[in-house]
């Protein structure tokens, strides 16, 4: 890694007025000719993605966000290649992260997130005078960086000391974990995503014609056929303590239940399952509200004494997790391998519940999937889901317990973890 000096200008350090366009202002503004201007945010991702054989896409993930994070006068630019990126970007840029609750467990001013992939900062060209300009990083601040786990301890810890040494022109850095003091097994204590995956079969004969109904279709059909048989009610009573399914249109119709989806996703993602997490589990409401307002995602929530407790979202496809990368190693492998024997892919994700004392609610989730599952024209599915450090020690063992005690299904993959990103900051 080279660090190239040069005279900073007025004009590099200016802030830019909110009307203006970013992108085209800091075309008229960057003078730091070894440096140069940033990619644009479709060639800044492909670089990422390529670089990065990670589960889950690394860096900037919007494109406003990353127009506007070029433009921060905190971030930290460098060149690779002839291209030139943000390499450390204020970590309110990327809402995937909750900005609050990081500086506060890293006990920094700042935290900026690494957004180039690890593996590539070796290779990075900085320009000294822009990181002695910048603000906020002289000494009371941080760098949050996301980390493959793969190959030994011993590896992975010579990968962190090594990007510390690279990144010496800040100071003595040192690593600091992410680690949650409710957690007392040492392998689940320190903040990770990992990614898993599992398949089943269906027990039951299927009696009806193959109507090449599409699987959302095919499940809401399941689920009607299911409601009947058990003579549920259309919409849960105000003391049900059944679990339903709800199709995008429902939900839409029903505002009351969106609200107390939406509360439940506060609590159980920002104050449980996110409380010693840098990753924001509390989704933002955009992105929520754009996935139970689509038609190829269906949503299973379980209602005690009338009240909804917990919910998941299911999508029966892979279409629906831009923060996930399918063209990664890991995803591509578990996805090409289901489809070419035949296996229908399914992905689980937001699974949650409004508290700790109800996170063992989710196996009534997993339960309506693997019935409403077996009736249907599909009879081999494989399902895809991601866990925190802290829902690992719980969620997998649910799910294939479930299937095992199942008479409608039968295991043909038990759960297993595919892939781990561990998340950790290097701070002065």
């Amino acid at each position: 890694m080279e660090i190239v000096t040069h005279d900073p200008t007025d004009q590099e350090f200016k802030r830019v007025d909110e009307a203006a366009d970013p992108l085209s202002q800091l075309e008229r503004d960057v003078e730091n000719k070894e440096i140069g201007t940033p990619i644009d945010y479709e060639t800044y991702r492909a670089f990422c993605d390529v670089a990065n054989d990670g589960f889950r896409r690394i860096g900037i993930l919007d494109p406003e966000a990353y127009e506007w994070a070029v433009r921060d006068k905190r971030t930290i630019l460098c060149n690779i290649d002839g291209r030139t990126v943000p390499a450390l970007v204020p970590l309110d840029y990327e809402a995937r992260y909750n900005d609050i609750r990081t500086k506060e467990m890293v006990g920094k001013h700042e935290v900026m997130l690494l957004t180039i992939p690890i593996d590539t900062v070796a290779e990075a060209n900085f320009s000294l005078p822009q990181i002695l300009e910048g603000q906020g990083l002289r000494g009371d601040f941080g760098i949050l960086v996301e980390q493959l786990h793969e190959g030994s301890e011993a590896d992975i810890e010579f990968k962190r000391q090594e990007l510390a040494r690279q990144f010496a022109f800040f100071g003595d850095l040192q690593v600091y974990e992410f680690t949650d003091p409710r957690i007392d097994k040492p392998d689940n204590k320190t903040s990770w995503m990992a990614v898993y995956d599992f398949s089943f079969k269906s027990e039951r004969e299927y009696m009806g014609e193959k109507t090449g109904l599409k699987p959302v279709d095919a499940l809401t059909e399941a689920w009607k056929a299911y409601k009947a048989e058990k003579s549920l009610p259309d919409e849960p009573s105000q003391d049900s303590n059944a679990t339903y399914l709800f199709t995008a249109r429902e939900l839409m119709e029903n505002q009351r239940l969106l609200n107390d989806l939406w509360a439940i996703s506060e609590v159980g993602f920002g104050e449980v399952l996110g409380a010693y997490h840098p990753i924001s589990m509390e989704v933002t409401k955009s992105f929520f509200q754009a996935h139970v307002t689509s038609d190829e995602v269906l949503t299973s929530v379980k209602f005690v004494n009338g009240k909804a407790v917990c919910f998941g979202f299911l999508a029966p496809n892979m279409e629906y997790n831009d923060w996930m990368d399918c063209d990664s190693t890991v995803l591509k492998e578990s996805i090409q391998g289901a489809k070419e024997n035949g296996k229908q892919v399914a992905h689980f994700f937001e699974l949650i519940s409004g508290g700790e004392a109800g996170l063992a609610l989710s196996s009534s989730i997993i339960d309506l999937f693997l019935e409403l599952a077996s009736r249907t024209e599909y009879p081999d599915w494989h399902v895809i889901f991601e866990s925190t450090n802290l829902s690992d020690m719980y969620i997998p063992r649910i799910a294939e317990l479930l299937i095992r005690r199942s008479q409608n299904v039968l295991l043909t993959q038990p759960v297993k973890k595919a892939a781990q990103l561990d998340y950790w900051c290097l701070a002065a």
